[in-house]
């Protein structure tokens, strides 16, 4: 999913990984056990230094995983319903947020889902896309901050999907 420089974050805490700034972090994501596996790699001494494994996670999204997200989404005749429109890629904006969307596989993190968002003028549009599945799992339109004088983030798409729901 990810090879870059390690960042301070990356080392596991209280665990000196002994190679200071000449590591390299390589996150694995591990599809069908939804596993994320960070190994930090000293590229000098040409060994591991550090390996995790956090099972029920997943890493950052990398551009090439945001573009299919988006390319799923523009694809999907639900979103094109919803747009009245096969939904030009510039107009996706957050493809990278990951999400999830109760009751689906989504839902508490279950898969690798992220939410690509098409704004059609003062509203957006999600899309909640699995990228486990390769399908689009959900839509939700909310209101854009500026119009409605609240701020749009993934919490209040969740609770306003929950509070729909009940």
């Amino acid at each position: 999913m990810v090879v870059r420089p390690t960042r301070t974050s990356d080392q596991p805490t209280g665990e000196p990984t002994g190679c200071g700034s000449g590591c390299t972090t390589v996150q694995l994501y591990t599809y069908p056990t939804n596993t994320t596996t960070t190994v930090l790699v000293d590229r000098a001494a040409q060994s591991v230094r550090a390996v995790t494994s956090l099972p029920d996670s997943q890493p950052e999204i990398p551009e090439h995983l945001a573009k299919l997200a988006v390319a799923i989404a523009r694809a999907t005749p639900e979103v094109q319903q919803q747009l009245q429109m096969v939904p030009p890629a510039e107009m996706a904006t957050m493809e990278a947020t990951k999400t999830a969307l109760g009751g689906t596989s989504c839902d508490r993190s279950r898969h690798l889902c992220v939410a690509p968002v098409f704004r059609w003028g003062e509203r957006a549009l999600w899309a909640v896309t699995d990228l486990v599945d390769l399908a689009v799992v959900g839509v939700q339109w909310t209101d854009l901050a500026a119009s409605s004088g609240r701020r749009v983030t993934e919490t209040s798409v969740q609770n306003a999907v929950v509070a729909k729901a009940l």
